[in-house]
């Protein structure tokens, strides 16, 4: 029974995606709380779109950083 338990809570855990632990890493550190299942998901959303937009920036500034370690050869 232990077993199916540990599994069971494995499972779970697995299907949290990085997005969702980014959210709710957010909420703890800024105290945000919401009442309501479907606002949370609204925000979740919100959220999700905002990261993607942040993290397609940062990749496309990466490319074009000043620094960049270049051969000078």
């Amino acid at each position: 029974m232990k077993t199916f338990a540990l599994a069971l809570t494995a499972g779970a855990v697995s299907a949290i995606s990085n997005i969702e632990v980014k959210f709710m890493n957010y909420l703890t550190h800024h105290g945000k709380m919401y009442e309501t299942v479907e606002e949370f998901l609204e925000r979740l959303e919100y959220f999700a779109e905002a990261d993607e937009q942040i993290e397609a920036s940062k990749r496309s500034a990466g490319a074009m950083a000043p620094g960049c370690h270049q051969s000078k050869g």
